[in-house]
């Protein structure tokens, strides 16, 4: 029996994974120990650029929050207020952006003072433009945070479809020289 899981995010100093498989981990590459169990399920995890905070979400709650966490160990908070997906970090390290269930894009800042996390409350930027929130549509933000882009699915075109009853008496047999 083969087993996979899914590789979410390798740490700015390549150090750690983080992995689904059965749940959300953190990998340590060089032998810092075992597996730290993050959570049991949810969407895309990574590291912040300094590697001192994880980001996530998981329905650990009964419906999918955004949860921040001070790595290896530390706090967990979830900064979602009524739901949310998807979070993204902004290259410079002080806010986060994420998509609430609704579709909603939100972010907020935030502080680490030593192993204390020091949350903004979350600011609506804007509703997305993806119709209803799908697990396919991914939000990116740009490294300034002064752009976003959605991948969204393209409709695709109905074309004809062909069929040929009795196709080998259209080849013509070939002489051979």
């Amino acid at each position: 029996m083969t087993e996979s899981g899914l590789l979410h995010d390798w740490s700015p100093d390549g150090r750690f994974l983080i992995y689904s498989w059965e749940g959300r981990f953190v990998l340590p590459l060089f032998g810092e120990g075992a597996p730290i169990r993050l959570a049991s399920g949810g969407d895309q995890a990574t590291f912040s650029q300094d590697d001192r905070l994880i980001t996530y979400s998981s329905s650990e709650s009964g419906r999918s929050e955004v949860y921040v966490q001070v790595f290896p160990t530390g706090e967990k908070r979830q900064v979602s207020l009524i739901g949310g997906v998807q979070p993204v970090w902004r290259q410079n390290g002080r806010e986060l952006y994420y998509l609430g269930l609704d579709g909603t894009l939100f972010a907020f800042t935030f502080a680490l003072d030593g192993t204390q996390v020091n949350l903004s409350q979350p600011m609506r930027l804007f509703k997305a433009p993806i119709g209803t929130l799908r697990p396919d549509i991914e939000q990116y933000a740009t490294n300034d945070g002064q752009r976003f882009l959605f991948l969204t699915p393209v409709p695709r075109q109905q074309r004809p479809i062909d069929i040929i009853l009795n196709w080998p008496a259209a080849i013509k047999p070939q002489s051979r020289p």
